[in-house]
């Protein structure tokens, strides 16, 4: 499969630790412009490097990111990014999905409850970065957070 070889040579372009190949953004700019020739290359390639691999790396703990960086980096995971929701498109305040701190087995998960479209890379991929709105079970009252 096509897909597969060119990810895992474009895999993490930007990550100058993690395996990345830590390029700069004229040289992302030129990979890029070669892979916009077939846009579901691009579109694949840019949501797994800008949008995910990019999002754990500006924002997750650092748990979060020895844990999945370095296998993004590699292409040994894919990643998808769910922002998108039919009722309000990618306006993140219009989000209607829902996350939910739960217990089970002495362990805190998040249930999610909600419904996403138009994820590039949904069905390949091993780590999902969703967006919903969360509620805290500790006070219902508590206004929602993103």
């Amino acid at each position: 499969m096509l897909f597969s070889h060119v990810i895992t040579l474009t895999f993490c372009l930007n990550l100058s630790t993690s395996g990345g190949l830590a390029l700069n953004n004229k040289e992302k700019a030129r990979v890029y412009a070669e892979l916009g020739f077939d846009w579901s290359l691009f579109l694949s390639t840019f949501v797994h490097n800008e949008l995910v691999t990019m999002t754990i790396k500006m924002f997750g703990n650092d748990e979060q990111k020895q844990k999945y960086l370095p296998k993004l980096a590699s292409g040994e995971m894919t990643g998808a990014f769910c922002l998108h929701e039919s009722s309000c498109g990618q306006d993140i305040a219009g989000i209607q999905s829902r996350a939910t701190p739960i217990q089970h087995d002495g362990k805190e998960y998040l249930m999610f409850n909600g419904l996403k479209s138009w994820v590039t890379n949904g069905a390949l991929a091993d780590v999902l970065i969703v967006f919903s709105k969360m509620r805290s079970i500790a006070d219902d009252a508590v206004g929602e957070q993103y």
